[in-house]
């Protein structure tokens, strides 16, 4: 019987090397040998780069669906692969965010999957057939086999990430402002690129972890944001003594809810919102008659106000202040995230 650590080597090679030759070097190649149809000159750096984007995206899109294809059903014939109007089989932008979702990706990665591109059915059918005549691979029992698919899958979610960790969300820190200002532009930023909830939750991580580190004795968490705290068995976001942490950018009854749940058991709950939410989020309050046991705190004023106050409200003193929690920031997301795209990147003024 084949040996199932080698065949998975084995056929993640063969998946490296189908990526790189169809769906990275070969369009890589063209683009540049191409010159523009309106102007007839050769492309710039930016249109070939972008052209050698989108041909990586739709080969790794290919490369997924026909994984959860072959898991599915092995072995695949072509009315498995592509359908009568020549396209491939379940390659759409709902399929691959679902795909990505089970490897808590919950960014756009593409919105078409690829489905247009007439490469798409002969990419699939050379990508079963190189996986397929790995030595062993066929041979191999249904759950054995997954276990290599797997294998291959983790790959090219891979190169997934690497696409979105070049996306890091870009920002301006004008040292004119106050820090509230400052952590309120961050939060435009995220909540543009939809990933406000994110953002909001490692931002307030990376404040209490930088004030309290040269405190060893408190340990500020570091959680993915897709984990559920009930599935964690955790109090909040973060919890310092007595005092339960919630963030959360669209404030609901449910978070009511948790903060009852923290005075029942003796904890003290403070939930932080964006300024724009903090009516909404007392009146909220209100309607569970917690107003007066949930203190209900902006975001931008917590984060922003202690960095002001960490640098001595001192401009020259508060930028250094601003690059360490940015950084945290950043090695926080490094630590527990899998879209490294939420990373900052941090501008010079204050780097």
């Amino acid at each position: 019987m084949a040996d199932v650590a080698e065949v998975k080597k084995l056929a993640v090679e063969a998946v490296k090397n189908w990526y790189y030759e169809r769906g990275h070097r070969e369009i890589a190649k063209k683009s540049k040998a191409k010159t523009s149809k309106a102007k007839g000159k050769p492309k710039t750096k930016k249109q070939t780069g972008q052209k050698l984007r989108e041909a990586s995206r739709s080969a790794v899109s290919v490369g997924l669906v026909m994984v959860r294809a072959m898991k599915e059903k092995y072995p695949l014939s072509n009315a498995d692969i592509h359908t009568s109007n020549g396209q491939v089989k379940g390659l759409n932008g709902d399929r691959i965010a679902a795909i990505l979702k089970d490897h808590q990706i919950s960014k756009s990665y593409s919105k078409m999957g690829g489905r247009t591109t007439r490469a798409t059915v002969p990419d699939a059918q050379d990508f079963l057939r190189r996986v397929s005549r790995v030595d062993g691979f066929a041979e191999l029992p249904t759950e054995e086999r997954k276990l290599v698919l797997d294998a291959c899958e983790e790959w090219l979610v891979g190169k997934v990430q690497e696409f979105f960790a070049k996306q890091k969300l870009e920002i301006q820190v004008d040292l004119s402002k106050s820090g509230p200002s400052i952590v309120a532009g961050i939060l435009k930023v995220a909540k543009e690129r939809k990933v406000g909830g994110p953002v909001a939750q490692h931002l307030v991580g990376a404040k209490l972890a930088h004030r309290y580190k040269d405190h060893p004795h408190i340990k500020i968490d570091n959680f993915n944001t897709m984990a559920a705290d009930q599935h964690l068995d955790r109090d909040g976001d973060f919890r310092i003594g007595d005092t339960a942490f919630h963030v959360t950018v669209g404030p609901s009854s449910l978070h009511f809810d948790k903060c009852a749940e923290n005075i029942k058991n003796g904890l003290r709950p403070i939930l932080l919102v964006p300024t724009d939410e903090m009516e909404r989020a007392k009146h909220l309050a209100e309607d569970k008659g917690l107003q007066d046991s949930i203190s209900i705190v902006s975001i931008e004023s917590f984060v922003g106000q202690n960095v002001e106050e960490l640098g001595e409200f001192t401009k020259d003193k508060v930028m250094p202040q601003i690059a360490a929690v940015l950084k945290e920031y950043n090695r926080r997301i490094n630590e527990a995230e899998s879209d490294q795209s939420l990373q900052i990147k941090i501008p010079k003024n204050v780097e």
